[in-house]
């Protein structure tokens, strides 16, 4: 002789089932999870403010800097207006470049070269 269970019980036994499960992630998960958000919108609200304190400090320095470049650009200007009239010119700088001697010469150069190279004599 086998027993079988009506197909009602086995339904039921699984609605109770699926109510214990319910009930245990409403009790034990979801308020986790509650927590777990605020902590997350706390954090969202650090970074926030952190932002908004870096960009404040960027934004500070690079008005500084360029306040700086600004006045070293004045003072380069300035220097400049003193120092043409004047007709001043670095030392080393001559109005000629150096080249200049060297291409004048590059003709008797080559031609020296070349009776060099194809000079037969012994």
């Amino acid at each position: 002789m086998v027993l079988t269970m009506p197909e009602e019980a086995d339904s039921m036994k699984r609605m109770g089932l699926y109510d214990q499960v319910k009930s245990a992630f409403q009790d034990l998960i979801a308020p986790e999870l509650h927590a777990i958000r605020g902590d997350i919108h706390r954090l969202d609200q650090k970074v926030d403010g952190v932002d908004a304190r870096l960009t404040t400090k960027i934004d500070s320095g690079i008005g500084s800097l360029r306040t700086e470049v600004g006045s070293l650009r004045t003072e380069m200007s300035s220097m400049k207006g003193e120092l043409v009239p004047h007709g001043y010119r670095h030392p080393g700088a001559s109005r000629r470049p150096r080249s200049a001697p060297l291409v004048a010469r590059l003709p008797r150069l080559r031609a020296e070269l070349l009776t060099a190279c194809y000079d037969t004599r012994p």
